[in-house]
């Protein structure tokens, strides 16, 4: 038998001769490893960090010393030159001067005036990928002059991009980065800025790198679907600012701010961006706008594209096809054997950017393992294709193929680049999306699936499928066989619980008169639905066979129900004839997922010692669902709808993106603003996983939900979607109502005036009917920080009694248990600091309800959370839920003065502190201090004081 060869192509860059002459007086970075910098930066609480400067910033604080770091420090490559038409080095970029220019004006984040900002060693891009605000518009960069204010208001993030591909063509070098993450508005910024014109709050630090001009984001709204497409966008100019400039000059996926993981999101910068027939020559740059289009400024109409920085997917299109073929290999055992030839052919996008490639063809099973077919190191110009022979065998055999490619990297003298293993040094790589080919089999009759499609009917509750099956004779003697006698044949489909139905009748015969064979076919109502359909497109019910490769196509279109989630896992299709098989099997197959919701319980000795909320509690509205990872399925994400009471409309409230086809699914859940809440990165194993999103866009109220995920693959670059069950989330809930809020006259305290203060909260249980009795609350007080001498956070469980009738009020404890489902009223009362006119002191507090199935049995002693307790009978087990809900209450002039029992006449008379061994002194002890004051009306008060 004739062996299929793998052969390894390792090609050196080869350079056109004939290109622009490229000057260069300075080495070009070809690699940089980043790992060893830090960036150090205090937080808001004055407390001081030392990062990787590879991490995302997303404070004020972080993002301006990251900048910072990669602005001043001269061991970060950054730009040296801007170049002219003719690829001229055209000026040199000084960065203490350019530091200089603008720190006047407010960018004292970079440095003061007298700084030196020296200039880079070594000439190569730095790039930080930069995330714009969903609610910052392009009309608010005059509102502030304050940096700080200006980074925390228009950006999210900033971040440092480590991975690129040094670019040496000689026609058009530059640098290739790679970007992995989810965003919907960003732009990039490099270090060094070769134009000259300037505004907040980058200045003329950083080169910033954006579409054309598009006011109010319009045209950037189709970016995403683009680049997924395969095509590049380019960008058109080095922006001013593009927070600061009146239209939109960010890169915009979505209008309603969703968000797309944006895995291998790419962009291709060449060093002679700036190239275009320069009116004036002059040094006189300062105050021009030289620098700033990429291509032909003086003719907008005739941008070079090729001298353009563009954006686009890195990926890999494979296609492939199976031809009959005469070649037989050498062999006794091939003699009057069949074979056919598979052809695969690919190419890699950064081809058009002239980017040598290493191309991984793998044969691929339908568990995802892969076999190595050939590998090659490919130019731009060569021809990428892999072919060999198949024997034909009785049943058809079907193969998957991928192949996996990645930008070489090459220095300038043409070596490999190697990582510290020794391996070529891999920046980038993508998978292909999966051929399947099919070689057909002997038997008398076959069947091939053509395309299978699917669409899930949410409403409905439906699974509709529309798979279309080619059918017909097989082999020369296969059609005298039909010559001699009609042959009827039942084309039936079978799922994977063996249940089967007939989808068609089809009747093959010979006519005399024109020598040709015909078809015809008969469908069987029962099996069809026709109601729900994809199009219009209606079957042949008849024709004829013009040659062995002429057949028959089935439309079956037919429907499962999901309500139960035991819709089938595939379908096998196969022509009968009396229960015999007349042709080989072809499998369509569908892909399904388990919706489980699992509220986390605890035990009652748990939840009695919970006084540091130190339970967690469970995300009511968060789904839980069992992703699959199968590449052969492409499935490109999870989308994550709700449905609230006995409504049917349907809300998208999440997805997750499986961006690589590797199962890594990015979450992303429904923000303020569409679908712009990151919930992280989660890989699933090899047999799949369960992954969670929690839907932030729920009220807090509502506990009666509906939720399902719903599959979404491509085949043949058509979406399909597969749905399965709803499930219903059941979990207690807890209101929280402000009833009354009150406060005293101003009187002297230990150490200025105070106020008393008093707060009632309504407490309603949101109840099941699983969980249906409340056991006991706990409430917590919060205290805005920096606003009051109070513990930050104090358990009002633990609260005295006398605390309350010191004030003449009836200000019992919490109490431990509140069975049934009533609501109760819980008031707190406290001194703080008195309110100054237009001031507003805000009280936060956390109410925590835990409930259970089981109602207390009558006469049942009640129970004390925070002291002894006695345990229930019933109950034992892990049946107890936690809810959590939060208030914010706020004091101000607003607020009624009715409590009168303190007032101005009631002096402090006398101070007393006690340490935790509550041993008495005149004088606080440092540390913690239980403070006892004696007021001229008799009245003593307790306060925990820090000293």
């Amino acid at each position: 038998m004739k062996r299929t060869t793998i052969i390894l192509f390792a090609l050196c860059v080869l350079f056109n001769l004939n290109a622009v002459v490229y000057h260069n007086e300075t080495h070009k970075v070809t690699h940089f490893d980043y790992s060893d910098y830090t960036v150090t930066y205090t937080d808001v609480d004055g407390v001081e960090h030392t990062v990787p400067i590879t991490e995302k910033a997303t404070t004020p604080e972080h993002m301006m010393a990251l900048l910072r770091k990669v602005y001043r420090d001269e061991t970060i490559p950054g730009i040296h030159y801007a170049y002219d038409y003719d690829g001229t080095q055209y000026r040199k970029i000084d960065y203490n001067t350019y530091g200089h220019l603008g720190s006047g004006n407010g960018a004292e984040w970079v440095g003061s005036k007298n700084d030196f900002y020296p200039n880079p060693l070594q000439d190569g891009m730095t790039l930080l990928l930069v995330q714009v605000r969903e609610s910052w518009g392009t009309s608010y960069h005059n509102k502030t002059n304050n940096m700080r204010e200006y980074f925390e208001k228009a950006y999210t993030s900033m971040q440092l991009v480590p991975k690129f591909t040094r670019v040496n063509n000689e026609q058009n070098p530059g640098y290739l980065f790679s970007i992995d993450g989810a965003a919907n508005r960003f732009f990039f910024i490099s270090k060094g800025k070769p134009r000259s014109t300037y505004t907040k709050p980058l200045f003329r630090t950083f080169e910033q790198i954006s579409p054309v001009n598009a006011v109010d984001d319009a045209a950037t709204i189709s970016f995403i679907d683009s680049i997924r497409a395969g095509n590049p966008y380019y960008c058109f100019h080095d922006c001013t600012n593009v927070t600061s400039m009146t239209g939109g000059h960010w890169f915009t996926i979505s209008k309603s701010g969703e968000n797309y993981s944006l895995k291998n999101l790419s962009i291709f910068i060449p060093d002679r961006r700036f190239e275009y027939q320069l009116a004036d020559k002059d040094d006189n740059w300062i105050n021009s706008s030289y620098f700033n289009e990429y291509g032909n400024s003086q003719n907008p109409g005739e941008e070079d594209w090729t001298v353009m920085p563009q954006v686009f997917m890195y990926n890999v299109d494979l296609g492939g096809s199976v031809e009959a073929t005469d070649e037989v290999p050498s062999g006794e055992e091939n003699e009057g054997a069949n074979y056919f030839k598979i052809k695969l052919n690919w190419e890699g996008s950064c081809s058009r950017i002239n980017v040598p490639q290493h191309y991984y063809v793998y044969q691929i099973d339908e568990s995802g393992n892969r076999t190595l077919l050939t590998t090659i190191n490919a130019q731009p110009t060569m021809e990428t294709s892999h072919e060999y022979l198949v024997k034909q065998k009785v049943e058809s055999q079907v193969f998957h193929y991928i192949v996996t490619g990645a930008p070489i990297n090459y220095d300038e003298d043409g070596s490999l680049l190697l990582d510290k293993d020794g391996n070529p040094l891999i920046t980038i790589s993508a998978d292909s999306k999966i051929c399947t080919l099919v070689v057909p089999g002997k038997e008398p009759f076959f069947t091939i699936l053509l395309n299978y499609r699917s669409r899930y009917e949410l409403k409905k509750e439906q699974n509709v499928y529309k798979n279309k099956i080619s059918i017909g004779p097989n082999t020369t003697d296969d059609y005298l066989a039909i010559k001699n006698e009609p042959i009827s044949l039942d084309l039936q489909r079978t799922d994977d619980q063996g249940n089967t139905d007939i989808v068609a009748n089809v009747t093959f015969s010979y006519n005399e008169e024109d020598e040709t064979y015909h078809y015809v076919l008969v469908y069987n109502a029962l099996s069809q639905n026709t109601t729900l359909t994809f199009d219009d497109e209606q079957p042949v019910l008849s024709g004829a066979l013009t040659d062995a490769n002429s057949s028959a196509v089935v439309i079956d279109r037919f429907t499962a129900s999901t309500a139960d989630n035991d819709q089938s896992g595939l379908y096998t299709y196969s022509l009968v004839r009396s229960n015999d098989s007349f042709s080989n099997e072809c499998v369509v197959p569908v892909y399904k997922t388990t919706n489980t919701i699992n509220g986390v319980a605890y035990t009652k000795d748990e939840v009695l010692a919970d006084t540091d909320r130190s339970l967690e509690c469970a995300q009511s509205t968060a789904i839980t669902f069992d992703a699959l990872n199968k590449p052969l399925a492409h499935i490109t994400q999870y989308d994550i709808y709700r449905l609230v009471g006995k409504s049917t409309e349907e809300k998208k409230v999440g997805k997750a993106e499986n961006s690589d086809n590797r199962g890594n699914y990015c979450m992303i859940g429904l923000g303020s603003n569409g679908l712009n809440d990151v919930q992280g990165w989660e890989q699933v194993g090899e047999n799949g996983g369960p992954l969670t999103l929690v839907d932030n866009s729920a009220r807090p109220t509502d506990n009666d939900f509906r939720f399902v995920p719903v599959i979404n693959t491509l085949i043949n670059d058509e979406a399909n979607t597969y749905g399965c069950n709803f499930q219903k989330i059941s979990y207690p809930l807890v209101d929280i109502e402000v009833c009354d809020l009150l406060k005293t006259n101003p009187f002297a305290g230990p150490t200025g005036p105070e106020m008393g203060y008093l707060a009632t909260l309504r407490l309603t249980p949101l109840l099941t009917d699983e969980v249906g009795n409340v056991y006991y609350y706990r409430v917590w007080r919060l205290m805005e920080e920096g606003t009051t001498s109070l513990e930050q956070e104090i358990l009002l469980n633990t609260q005295s009694q006398a605390e309350g009738e010191q004030w003449g009020m009836s200000y019992a404890p919490i109490q431990s248990t509140y069975p049934g489902q009533e609501y109760v009223e819980v008031t707190d009362i406290f001194i703080d600091r008195v309110i100054r006119g237009g001031e507003s002191k805000k009280v936060s507090y956390i109410v925590r309800m835990y409930a259970t199935p089981h109602a207390a049995a009558e006469g049942e002693e009640t129970i004390r959370p925070d002291g002894p307790y006695h345990t229930l009978a019933r109950g034992a087990g892990k049946d107890y839920f936690v809810a959590e809900n939060m208030i914010d209450v706020y004091f101000n002039d607003n607020v009624i003065t009715s409590i009168t029992d303190v007032n101005g006449d009631s002096q402090v008379v006398k101070v007393k502190y006690y340490n935790v061994l509550g041993i008495p002194s005149d004088r606080p002890y440092p540390g913690v201090n239980i403070a006892v004051y004696t007021l001229s009306n008799g009245i003593t008060m307790t306060q925990k004081v820090i000293n």
